[in-house]
């Protein structure tokens, strides 16, 4: 988080909205990145060998990231594609952080981001404290 945000400083971003929405971005960043990593958890440990798990963590980065709207906007898809784009997790806590750098935060946004946070955190934490467990 600190690369890309150096990164980004690098190429001209810039926080101009206070400490406080900066601490909020850096936060949701990492609780979705916890998150992400328990699913990846998850998926390398029930794929048993390593080459199986990289290819079959590659499903969830295209699917999720090249069809959100961190790349291009959702009118740049097709239209039977726009309601995945909109509303999948990825594109609605990518809304939440810009809202944050510009300052211009939706609550209903916020809190939408903050269930697929948590809800991605719970069940994939559960899930693979249970495949720990499993194998101990």
């Amino acid at each position: 988080l600190v690369a890309a945000i150096l990164g980004a400083y690098v190429l001209g971003f810039r926080f101009t909205t206070g400490v406080g929405y900066f601490v909020a971005f850096v936060l949701l960043s990492l609780l979705l990145t916890l998150a992400v990593s328990f699913g990846a958890e998850v998926i390398g440990n029930k794929a048993g060998r390593p080459e199986v798990a990289s290819q079959l963590l590659l499903i969830p980065q295209v699917v999720l990231v090249v069809l959100s709207t961190g790349l291009v906007p959702v009118d740049a898809f097709p239209d039977w594609v726009h309601p995945f784009v909109q509303y999948q997790p990825i594109s609605v806590i990518i809304g939440t952080l810009r809202g944050f750098t510009s300052g211009d935060v939706a609550i209903g946004n916020l809190f939408s981001s903050l269930a697929w946070c948590v809800g991605l955190l719970v069940l994939f934490g559960v899930m693979a404290v249970r495949l720990q467990g499993r194998e101990s």
